[in-house]
């Protein structure tokens, strides 16, 4: 019973609930991660025992998209949240040496900014600003821990030559030559798939990590009937309300779109050629 208050910690916080599947005491975040938040004043040690206890991990946040979606789960789910400071899963030993606590050869690269001088001080993440701090280890009442399910709710691709990325949803690299997005088209529905429909941050950067990998252009699945970019829709009839091409007008009438190596869109004649990637949208 005495792990019961960290159980429904932040119980009178939460604004709305979106339950992670098969693991409802944690949340769902949009990178399809689970996590659960403890307050820091219990102490690392029992924290740590009882997110053990869901074969969880204490979070790192290994990258700045996961630390976005974190941020975005706090702001959607705890927008009354006191404390100002995330665990990060790093000390510094001085304001030259800091290491991650799970692997002591791993520095850290972020800028750091200090908050004491007393050290080892705890590697934290401003909740606001994403900014980094090394705070003294004896302020926890602060700083919140995340508990990340350990491995996190993912459902496998129903396809097995499709590879999951970051936004969750499935994709596949078609062959290594150019087609017109006609044939592109033909190539996904032929597949059970689409070609890429991008309608958040988190797909735009699934599509880029794929776009750096194989280095080319690829096509996208909206087209625009004329010049101006509102008109732009995607084969699903709904308008690119979601774009990186920006407000400036098109080249074309009846254009095609795609994504350039720069991860910015443009649109070209829908006769030209571009590679392909399909995509399998998981909910």
């Amino acid at each position: 019973m005495k792990y019961i208050f960290i159980v429904i910690f932040y119980i009178a916080s939460k604004v709305t609930s979106e339950k992670c599947p098969e693991n409802p005491q944690f949340l769902y975040a949009l990178s399809k991660k689970c996590f659960k938040l403890f307050h820091g004043k219990y102490g690392y040690d029992k924290i740590d025992k009882e997110c053990k206890k869901f074969n969880g991990t204490i979070s790192f946040f290994p990258s700045d998209f996961e630390s976005y979606a974190f941020n975005l789960l706090v702001y959607d789910y705890f927008k009354n949240i006191k404390e100002k400071y995330v665990d990060r899963g790093f000390q510094c030993y001085s304001t030259k040496i800091c290491v991650m606590n799970i692997n002591k050869n791993q520095g850290v690269n972020n800028a750091i900014k200090f908050r004491t001088k007393n050290f080892p001080c705890r590697g934290v993440m401003e909740l606001n600003t994403r900014q980094f701090y090394c705070i003294d280890k004896k302020l926890t009442h602060e700083v919140v821990f995340a508990c990340e399910k350990d491995p996190p709710y993912i459902r496998k691709c129903p396809k097995l030559d499709y590879k999951r990325y970051d936004d969750g949803n499935c994709y596949k690299v078609m062959e290594k030559f150019p087609v017109t997005k006609l044939t592109a088209k033909a190539m996904c529905t032929d597949d059970g798939s689409t070609l890429p429909i991008i309608r958040n941050d988190f797909e735009s950067y699934a599509l880029k990590k794929i776009i750096n990998e194989i280095k080319d252009q690829v096509w996208l699945d909206f087209s625009c009937p004329t010049t101006n970019i509102k008109n732009c829709q995607w084969s699903s009839n709904e308008i690119t309300n979601f774009n990186e091409i920006g407000n400036h007008n098109l080249k074309y009438n009846n254009s095609c779109g795609y994504i350039k190596l720069t991860g910015e869109w443009d649109t070209d004649h829908c006769e030209a050629q571009k590679r392909v990637v399909c995509q399998l949208k998981i909910n």
